[in-house]
């Protein structure tokens, strides 16, 4: 069971996910985070040598927008082509923040994401469709919400009016896909249902007005930082929310009233001056541990991790390790298997994204090889975000990606500290 804990740190909003005392992921949250807003933006220039448009969302403030993985766009200004051209408005969000000296990444694919379903856009596809999680086996689950989810889309989209979309000219070519999460698997009906109907009529809301808006208009933005993690946590593997922050525990509290009434007997109040819940839990130890090159493992061997500007580099290494060489091979897949585990778990701690490349003990055998792939793979399935392993290279690399949506914890940290 994890408990989720919200308190200072550095002055700023920290979320961390624990099993008991100890810290398994960590976001601080910034002020001025744009994660997920949903803007009228106005296109500044169309670059064909990289196939890409930069939009302005916001006075000064710009984006990157592919035009390779956005082949159709939400337009708001009267066209007769899908070409992109200086000076149109379109409706984008932010799916990335901007990560040093590059722009935030914007999507025409405009969603919104609630704990039991997320909503997009979908300019392609010829009818509206629910998709389930893969992570939900169960196939008579799987038929049931897949039924229940589509109704409630249904009467939601019949209860709003055809002008309320149809008010924008691309509207006919577009449908709602939903995805039902993970979270959904031992929900009630209920609350998935209604999660169902809001946010289809936000979304239905937000076309209808974006057509009548300015340029640079922010349309939408998802519920306070904290309520996101709060959102993303599965109700069967929580076991409290603990915060020292009252206008925090006064949101919590009014959302789960609101969604999860059944929920808020988790929801706890920590007042105790003696000794802060930062302290409690040992929050900059665990942070400060977190931010180091060198991670020890069970065995005596140990973790180098080193983020550059392209990718970042994990090290394994046998460290503490003496023995007799019979039992050296058995012992380096020992500490290599210890360290997928640390591997998976510090890159969720740290959020450590885009290209992943570990250096790995060599292995002798090709079974061994095999052996810890597959378990690495197994490990990084429990990553929130979509990570893989790509291959081992035959220098004995291997090569993972995961998914870039939030800025590393150490560049997070970097900038609270200026």
């Amino acid at each position: 069971m994890q408990r989720l804990l919200i308190t200072k740190f550095n002055g700023q909003t920290l979320c961390a996910v624990c099993d008991q005392m100890t810290i398994r992921t960590v976001r601080v949250i910034e002020d001025e985070s744009i994660l997920g807003n949903i803007y009228v933006g106005r296109v500044e220039n169309v670059v064909n040598n990289i196939n890409a448009a930069f939009i302005e969302y916001a006075r000064g403030k710009k984006g990157y927008y592919s035009l390779t993985d956005n082949e159709h766009h939400i337009f708001l200004n009267p066209k007769n082509n899908d070409r992109m051209c200086i000076g149109d408005l379109v409706l984008v969000q932010v799916s990335r923040e901007g990560v040093k000296t590059k722009e935030p990444t914007l999507t025409g694919r405009i969603g919104i994401t609630g704990r039991y379903c997320a909503l997009t856009l979908d300019c392609k596809s010829e009818n509206s469709s629910v998709f389930i999680s893969k992570k939900i086996t169960d196939e008579d689950r799987r038929s049931y919400l897949k039924g229940i989810v589509k109704d409630a889309m249904n009467n939601a989209l019949n209860a709003y009016t055809a002008s309320s979309v149809n008010s924008i000219p691309t509207a006919s070519d577009m449908h709602f896909n939903i995805i039902v999460r993970t979270n959904a698997e031992d929900a009630p009906e209920e609350p998935v249902t209604a999660e169902v109907s809001r946010i289809v009529t936000t979304m239905c809301d937000i076309l209808k007005d974006a057509v009548t808006r300015k340029g640079l208009t922010r349309m939408y933005s998802p519920e306070e930082s904290c309520l996101e993690d709060v959102q993303n946590m599965r109700a069967t593997n929580l076991e409290k929310i603990i915060t020292d922050i009252p206008e925090v525990y006064d949101s919590v509290r009014r959302y789960l009233g609101e969604n999860e009434p059944g929920e808020a007997a988790k929801l706890e109040f920590y007042d105790d001056m003696q000794l802060p819940l930062n302290k409690l839990y040992s929050v900059e130890s665990q942070i400060s541990t977190a931010l180091n090159k060198r991670v020890w493992l069970p065995s005596g061997g140990y973790l180098v991790i080193e983020p550059t500007e392209a990718l970042t580099v994990i090290d394994v290494n046998s460290g503490k390790f003496t023995g007799n060489r019979k039992l050296k091979d058995n012992t380096y897949l020992k500490i290599n298997m210890e360290a997928a585990v640390e591997i998976g778990r510090q890159l969720m701690l740290r959020n450590l994204s885009g290209i992943i490349v570990v250096d790995f003990i060599n292995l002798n055998t090709f079974e061994e090889k095999k052996e810890l792939m597959s378990y690495l793979a197994d490990i990084l399935k429990a990553d929130t975000v979509p990570t893989s392993v790509v291959d081992m290279t035959r220098l004995g690399l291997v090569e993972i990606t995961r998914k870039k949506i939030r800025k590393p914890l150490h560049e997070v940290i970097a900038s609270a500290q200026l």
